[in-house]
């Protein structure tokens, strides 16, 4: 995938947040890094030990309070 085409097709104004698990089966962690890589403004956490869905109580938490402070 072409992280740079994707992410300059989202225009600067729109604020992105993104966490990223580092178990995650699906997409490679290093995918979330490139779309940082590509947009600086990104507010990008990765989360140690989450899976794909962020199961579990610890990383379901992190998750909420992320996305609820920002």
């Amino acid at each position: 995938m072409d992280m740079k085409e994707i992410v300059t097709s989202i225009p600067e104004s729109v604020p992105v947040l993104m966490l990223h698990g580092t178990e995650d089966e699906l997409i490679p962690v290093e995918d979330a890094h490139a779309f940082k890589k590509a947009r600086e403004s990104i507010d990008l956490t990765v989360v140690e030990g989450a899976r794909h869905a962020f199961r579990g109580k610890k990383q379901l938490k992190l998750l909420l309070n992320t996305v609820s402070k920002w």
